[in-house]
């Protein structure tokens, strides 16, 4: 288990992955998601893509992070051709974490609807 700024996670692609809402701080407006549905899939795959997305954000963590596997009904297996019968999936919000200042990711001041609010 790692540590940043107070928080207990996991670094991984040199993005911090935390379940902690991050009290205090502002995050993305958006939750970012990523589902792999193939054959051989794992965690470490969901989090590579959750770091490239944190990254292009401009982020340095990822918080409010859950994952797991999710099945697919039996319409999704054979209406799309599906291999596996169940996904991995991974969300949660990019944010910048360890600043003074946790202004958003996606450059607003946080007053937009629509995103989550601001944790204190």
């Amino acid at each position: 288990m790692d540590e940043l700024a107070g928080l207990r996670g996991v670094y991984f692609d040199e993005i911090f992955f935390t379940e902690d809402p991050v009290a205090g701080s502002r995050l993305s407006a958006n939750l970012l998601t990523v589902e792999i549905s193939r054959q051989n899939s794992n965690l470490q795959q969901v989090k590579h893509r959750l770091a490239k997305k944190v990254r292009e954000a401009g982020g340095n963590a990822l918080v409010g992070f859950r994952y797991g596997q999710r099945s697919h009904s039996i319409f999704a297996q054979v209406l799309t051709f599906k291999w596996d019968s169940e996904s991995w999936y991974g969300e949660g919000y990019a944010a910048r974490v360890g600043d003074q200042t946790h202004m958003r990711v996606d450059g607003s001041d946080g007053s937009s609807s629509g995103g989550p609010p601001a944790h204190s």
